[in-house]
């Protein structure tokens, strides 16, 4: 034992062991109940839609959107369903067009085909988001007009989609 130095592993251990006990105890807080029913498929779906896993999200959407008779959630549902399909319709979009744009640029009869496959793929699939946005966009309006007290209320996605 030197009389010069003190001994700081006791009182390092103790230190942990209570920063350790402090932290476990913490994380025995109160549970926050998750809403079920319509408000935990909606709640998912807007988790999801942060997460910028849009696909999840109309899946996760499509009962509510759908639900006969309609909940309180079903035109919200119906918001986000438009929302995301508006976007992939416009991504398509966009994916086309560079597609084309590399199509017109190259030389290699392999890469020009690659191209046009690619963009006639993105074509397809943003035809398959305008008829779904169509049939939502049936849906909201009922066959007359969109309801004006209509709003998204779901946070701008956190992360850039796949």
């Amino acid at each position: 034992m030197n009389l010069l130095r003190p001994d700081y592993s006791r009182s390092f251990h103790s230190f942990a062991c209570i920063t350790f006990a402090l932290i476990f105890l913490s994380g025995c807080g109160p549970t926050i109940q998750r809403p079920a029913g319509p408000a935990g498929e909606y709640s998912d779906a807007t988790d999801l839609f942060e997460k910028g896993k849009f696909r999840q999200a109309i899946q996760f959407s499509e009962g509510l959107a759908n639900a006969s008779p309609p909940t309180p959630y079903t035109d919200r549902a119906l918001v986000l369903r438009a929302v995301i399909f508006s976007g992939q319709i416009k991504a398509y979009k966009d994916l086309a067009d560079a597609y084309s744009a590399g199509w017109e640029k190259t030389k290699d009869p392999q890469y020009r085909s690659e191209y046009g496959a690619q963009r006639q793929d993105n074509l397809q699939y943003g035809v398959e988001a305008a008829l779904n946005l169509d049939q939502v966009a049936g849906q909201l309006t009922k066959g007359v007009t969109i309801p004006k007290d209509l709003m998204l209320e779901v946070p701008y996605p956190a992360a850039e989609g796949p």
